[in-house]
């Protein structure tokens, strides 16, 4: 087939990223303009492509603004669907605690899904206020039915000063919140709910933060405090015990990924997997085997986006890998995205979706040119020096997606982010499988005492380079806060760099060959 070049080798990631723009337009004008005039027009622009096949460029641009038609109704229609209306007094709802209760002062803090009602099958931000009286708000575990009398707050009347521009309000319909609560002593109490209101899938993640919740208890009775709170949040998604001291150091370092379950965490998972059941004569059914895994493990922690996207580039990969066919990064990572925005439109405003579709998005881009600068028999000579440089090049290429995002949503640029991956990547591997190793034998005595050790002296280890990285002078410069538009300036001019760059390369080839030719 012949190609007008790498962009046209990947048409999902131009139907994704024509979907995003669709999906920013049919938030901004989801109450101003109607649903059927985005229907009239996608269908006028799809007939109209029909009757342009002898021009390719106009019926490819007509379908291009089709599906950005496409996205904004579905985004209109998706808003409209989810929207909820709440009482403005005291209303009794009924709730099942979905995540380990935080005691912080007097309040204690959880996740729950109503059951039932106007919240039914939908997210709520509950808080309970703490007192000497019954019943005693730090009895409540995940898994619990609750009844609640009180005033439910809508997240667009909910607001929290924060350092940046991290909008809470967003965060809490992007993650599915409709409701923020707060709860009086006295009027609350349990109740063993029945959950046959809500769909299978709450049920099924329900009964997956169970048994999450059980592992952080059977992991919790032998592991410290400090190696707990790193090896839950690496190995089950659980950030709850991380205190802010460990998060600043982690952030000041440029190491904050590595408590974020991400693409990393998922590849060490399916990389053990594959060792295990991928087998040349049963390829098939070993590869639907790991990827059932990595559903289940993505159900485990909760589903959040960067994970969900991690788990569906690997369903692509290990698809294309059974059928024998090497599959193409950017139309994996164009599925990915299409699909989780036709799940929820608004993961967009997700910052873990942005930032880790952006790493991908770079280093899919940038990698290979920067891996190259350094001339072949420098690196491929030498089996150490080509992981340090790969390491290096993949670091280089993930920075340029992700700092624009960092700079806008929290002001601040990790200066020796290259330093902290070379040395943490590794450490935090070995974290990852003796974390799985341990929960996996957490249930034999003496042998998980023995990885529960090795573990604890990782996570020292770990924690010590990075702590040693976050000490060295001027290892992040905070303040440094960019706008919107000066946002979609950095990414236009990286975008320009890397066409100069191309143009460049490929006139050096040009002369180079006619040199020595």
């Amino acid at each position: 087939m012949i190609t007008n070049g790498r962009v046209q080798l990947y048409p999902f990631l131009r139907v994704a990223l024509m979907l995003v723009v669709g999906v920013v337009v049919g938030e901004a004008y989801s109450s101003s303009v109607a649903q059927i005039v985005y229907a009239s027009v996608a269908v006028a622009l799809v007939v109209a492509s029909l009757f342009c096949w002898r021009k390719p460029v106009l019926q490819t641009c007509l379908v291009f603004v089709a599906v950005t038609v496409v996205g904004a109704w579905y985004t209109a229609h998706y808003v409209k669907v989810h929207e909820t209306v709440l009482p403005k007094h005291d209303v009794e709802t009924r709730v099942a605690v979905m995540s380990r209760p935080v005691v912080k002062g007097r309040v204690v803090r959880f996740d729950a899904l109503g059951v039932g009602g106007a919240c039914n099958g939908r997210m709520l931000k509950v808080t309970l206020l703490r007192d000497d009286g019954v019943p005693c708000a730090d009895s409540v575990r995940l898994g619990d039915g609750l009844v609640l009398w009180s005033v439910l707050k809508s997240p667009a009347d909910v607001t929290r000063s924060q350092r940046g521009r991290f909008n809470y309000s967003l965060w809490l319909r992007t993650h599915d919140f409709v409701a923020q609560t707060f709860v009086l002593p006295g009027n609350w109490k349990t109740e063993v709910l029945r959950l046959t209101s809500v769909s299978k899938v709450q049920r099924l993640r329900l009964a997956a933060l169970r048994l999450r919740d059980r592992l952080l208890k059977n992991i919790g009775s032998t592991l410290d405090d400090e190696t707990l709170a790193v090896a839950s949040a690496m190995a089950l998604g659980d950030k709850s015990s991380l205190d802010k001291e460990l998060k600043e150091r982690y952030s000041v370092s440029g190491a904050s990924h590595l408590l974020a379950l991400s693409g990393l965490h998922l590849s060490v998972i399916y990389v053990v997997l594959s060792l295990i059941v991928v087998r040349r004569r049963w390829n098939v059914w070993g590869q639907v085997a790991a990827v059932a895994a990595i559903w289940g493990y993505v159900l485990l922690v909760g589903m959040p986006a960067s994970v969900v996207r991690a788990a569906l580039m690997i369903t692509l990969y290990a698809s294309a890998a059974a059928a024998g066919n090497d599959g193409m990064v950017g139309n994996n990572i164009g599925i990915a995205a299409t699909l989780m925005l036709l799940f929820n439109p608004y993961c967009l405003w997700d910052v873990g979706f942005q930032m880790s579709f952006a790493a991908v998005l770079a280093i899919f881009v940038f990698f290979l040119p920067i891996y190259r600068v350094v001339p072949k028999e420098w690196t491929f000579t030498h089996r150490f020096g080509r992981w340090v440089w790969t390491v290096v090049a993949v670091s280089v290429a993930a920075q340029v997606g992700v700092a624009p995002l960092v700079l806008y949503y929290f002001g601040r640029f990790s200066c020796y982010f290259l330093l902290t991956n070379i040395v943490a990547i590794p450490l935090a591997t070995v974290v990852i499988y003796l974390a799985l190793a341990f929960l996996c034998t957490s249930f034999v005595p003496y042998v998980s005492t023995a990885v529960a050790l090795v573990l604890g002296w990782a996570v020292k280890l770990l924690d010590w380079s990075v702590g040693a990285v976050a000490s060295l002078p001027g290892a992040s410069i905070d303040g440094l806060y960019v706008g919107r538009l000066q946002l979609f300036l950095i990414y236009v001019f990286i975008g320009c760099m890397y066409m100069v760059s191309r143009y460049c390369w490929k006139v050096y080839c040009f002369l180079h060959y006619r040199v020595n030719r």
